[in-house]
């Protein structure tokens, strides 16, 4: 999985021209991504060329990287798309990224599942389905059960295959 920005000198592109470079941002490390920084702003045209923008973005999926990022957001995103992939990212939409950590990630994720109601199905099977007669068991109401999860205890959503990612309210 790659990730890249496209860092633009903000100077140039408020004269009427685009200076600026695709940076793949996987792997690397916030003093790579100044250094990288640095070089876009090394080609401007313009004497005082200071700041920069993040003009595009590939890889994260569906985060909105802002224009102003914070180099710390932009490489703690990338490794844990590199890492946890579109999960990760669907996790942050979620609770909003600034708020989005590994570790808050890695306690609250449950996997990938077909469905929400195949999850569920599961966790009442792993949790209660042992203390129950096979006499009652066809009387379990799993939709129920499936609902009152949604209400407060998890959330899902789908990725671009089709799949179910859940992921426990922490």
């Amino acid at each position: 999985m790659t990730t890249q920005v496209f860092i633009q000198s903000l100077a140039d592109y408020n004269a009427g021209r685009i200076v600026g470079d695709w940076v793949d941002v996987t792997g690397m490390e916030e003093s790579d991504l100044r250094e990288a920084i640095n070089k876009v702003l090394a080609q401007s045209k313009e004497e005082t060329a200071e700041e920069w923008m993040i003009a595009d973005y590939e890889g994260f999926y569906s985060f909105e990287l802002g224009e102003y990022s914070s180099n710390k957001t932009i490489i703690e995103a990338a490794k844990a798309i590199n890492e946890h992939g579109e999960a990760y990212t669907l996790y942050a939409s979620y609770i909003g990224l600034e708020y989005a950590t590994t570790e808050g990630f890695e306690e609250a994720y449950c996997g990938e599942w077909d469905s929400f109601r195949e999850y569920s199905d599961q966790l009442f099977d792993e949790l209660y389905a042992h203390d129950i007669p096979d006499s009652i068991r066809f009387y379990i109401d799993y939709e129920a059960f499936a609902r009152d999860l949604e209400i407060g205890d998890y959330y899902h959503d789908t990725d671009d295959t089709g799949k179910t990612h859940v992921f426990r309210c922490i």
